[in-house]
């Protein structure tokens, strides 16, 4: 991926030949610079590379345009973000009910798609806290609300940008154990972090470095839930 002209030329990503594979849980590690932000954009369909090709539950997002590649964004990508980036003036149940109305497979009426938000907001242990708004929560329900709406459209990927990064300790281990329950569900994580305790919840760890893969960190076999088996 480059960025800039003539000198002024910065290659943020180089070489990169990354495959995640279904139900996959990796992370993105690397320091300010390494090229994480774009290869999280790029996964997240919102760059699109210079050249090379990005596939996606078997389809070419590369050649898609702007409008198509949001279509794809909606239907098949979730998002967390450090920041949460909920609307403010608007309650919880709101919040997770938005990705549903832009969604253009959803045949859901206004009521159905209110009992979905609020089935998700439910599994994120947030029943009591449908109707308030961002400023009447702490920040660990925050994430949980912007779990829920990532995970409305029930996405073949779940994006999660420093999603401990804003939280205490305790508020970081709940989420990361909701992160877990997903993955357990079958959904694919990729998780750009700069703490590598977090990274080690994963079950690969991506390191780049000027733009490119330094080291890929095997964790391991995913950790698993308490009453699971396997």
């Amino acid at each position: 991926m480059i960025f800039g002209k003539g000198d002024a030329q910065v290659h943020a990503l180089t070489d990169i030949d990354l495959e995640i594979r279904s139900g996959e849980f990796v992370s993105i590690m690397g320091p300010s610079g390494s090229g994480k932000s774009t290869l999280m954009n790029i996964l997240g369909c919102l760059l699109n590379p210079v050249s090379g090709r990005l596939v996606l539950d078997g389809e070419d997002i590369s050649t898609l345009n702007l409008y198509e590649r949001a279509l794809v964004r909606n239907e098949k990508i979730g998002f967390i973000f450090q920041s949460y980036n909920l609307l403010p003036r608007t309650n919880a149940l709101r919040n997770v009910v938005l990705p549903l109305m832009y969604n253009r497979n959803n045949r859901l009426s206004r009521t159905e798609m209110e009992q979905r938000a609020e089935e998700m907001l439910t599994m994120v242990t947030l029943e009591d806290r449908i109707f308030h708004n961002p400023n009447e929560l702490s920040g660990g329900q925050q994430q949980r609300v912007a779990i829920a709406r990532a995970l409305v459209n029930n996405p073949l990927i779940l994006i999660a940008d420093e999603p401990t990064g804003n939280l205490d300790t305790a508020s970081g281990e709940g989420i990361m154990d909701l992160i877990h329950e997903m993955n357990a569900r079958g959904t694919t994580i990729v998780m750009v972090t700069h703490d590598e305790n977090i990274a080690k919840h994963s079950e690969r760890a991506i390191h780049l470095l000027d733009g490119r893969i330094e080291q890929v960190v095997e964790n391991g076999k995913r950790q698993v839930l308490a009453g699971e088996t396997g």
